[in-house]
């Protein structure tokens, strides 16, 4: 229903003036920061989000929606993860995000119950009991890093879970 989407979007963007929260200058990436860091805090997952990213005015609409789509999709991965956890003080994520002149690099760990087993050129398999319903996260998230001619990396080491991408965002990396 397009009345309650405008509905939403009104009360995020109500949300968002109200604290004034700023990650990025972008009001997508920043309104889907805030409300999956709200998320975190009602699973009592402590959330940190350290940016230092300097939007670019002429980067693409596209552009900029898939680093927030990116990254929805990890923090939704991370909720999932740190939600497994019973002890709620081991419980967190950090997300962090910066640019150069050529690249947007975005970090984001969390907590683990356990060790995941990465295999070099494998993505990890889900956790769901219906995997075959899931499981294209992650495997979107490379997808769309790479169209950017960029790189993930995925390393899970004492109960902590990083990904790490890197997209170029000058004009010859936008489709």
């Amino acid at each position: 229903d397009i009345g309650q989407a405008a509905k939403y979007v009104e009360q995020q963007l109500d949300i968002l003036s109200m604290h004034k929260v700023t990650y990025s200058g972008y009001l997508l990436l920043d309104t889907v920061l805030l409300y999956k860091k709200q998320l975190a805090a009602q699973q009592q997952t402590k959330c940190t989000i350290i940016s230092e990213l300097v939007i670019e005015q002429d980067l693409s609409e596209k552009f900029l929606n898939d680093i927030a789509l990116i990254l929805a999709g990890c923090f939704d991965n991370a909720l999932e993860a740190t939600a497994k956890i019973t002890q709620y003080p081991k419980r967190w994520i950090k997300i962090r995000m910066y640019n150069d002149q050529t690249y947007i690099y975005l970090q984001l760990e969390n907590s683990v119950e356990k060790d995941i087993i990465l295999h070099e050129y494998d993505l990890p398999k889900t956790t769901k009991q219906e995997s075959r319903l899931h499981g294209f996260g992650l495997s979107q998230v490379k997808n769309v890093t790479e169209s950017y001619q960029g790189q993930m990396a995925l390393s899970c080491n004492d109960n902590v879970f990083t990904i790490g991408l890197m997209l170029k965002y000058h004009s010859t990396a936008i489709p």
